[in-house]
């Protein structure tokens, strides 16, 4: 257990960058028209990238089998972004929840009409091209160590804490010599006043 890494994350990058985030007004027409879309971890991730096609479900680690209903397979019913990014070359990002069916779902009886959907960003701007270059890459995995809980949180967090702790036990020490001084002080004066 001592071995295993921090692997930096979408949640990582959402909480880095929430400042960045504004609320998306425009139009989700180009993303609902698109012959496929390219979802990403976080915008410019080097990670690999996940190509969601109306003809099936294409990408890295998904295993997702052919449609014995139809040769429709999976669609999109609908796209809204919980909030949005603008990168240093003016493409739109939209972190976006995608709504989707398999035609298969709609034509089984035993499935019905059944709804599945995701997180993820898309390009809004350009929600086909996987050929975006990488502008923002993972940082490095880092170490972990228990947080005492059941989560865990990498070693950096607890160097930062290290400092505030010292001088937490500093501040606490200089009252208490602060406190003692005083008291010395008082009881002088006042053996001194009852003389």
């Amino acid at each position: 257990m001592d071995q295993l890494l921090v692997m930096y994350t979408c949640d990582d990058y959402n909480y880095e960058h929430k400042d960045e985030f504004y609320e998306y007004t425009g139009s989700y027409d180009a993303a609902l028209t698109a012959e496929k879309l390219v979802v990403w971890e976080w915008p410019g991730s080097d990670r690999a990238k996940r190509i969601l096609d109306y003809g099936s479900w294409i990408g890295e680690n998904v295993n997702v089998r052919s449609n014995t209903f139809s040769d429709n397979g999976f669609l999109v019913e609908g796209i809204c972004a919980d909030y949005a990014y603008r990168d240093e070359a003016g493409r739109e990002w939209g972190y976006v929840t995608i709504t989707y069916t398999y035609s298969s779902w709609k034509k089984s009886s035993y499935i019905g009409d059944k709804s599945a959907s995701m997180k993820a960003w898309v390009c809004l701007s350009d929600p086909q091209n996987s050929n975006i270059a990488s502008f923002f890459p993972a940082p490095a995995p880092t170490e972990w160590v228990p947080n005492g809980s059941a989560e865990f949180t990498s070693k950096h967090s607890i160097t930062i804490l290290i400092p505030i702790i010292i001088l937490l036990i500093i501040l606490l020490f200089a009252v208490a010599f602060a406190i003692v001084v005083r008291v010395k002080v008082f009881r002088k004066r006042k053996e001194a006043g009852g003389r």
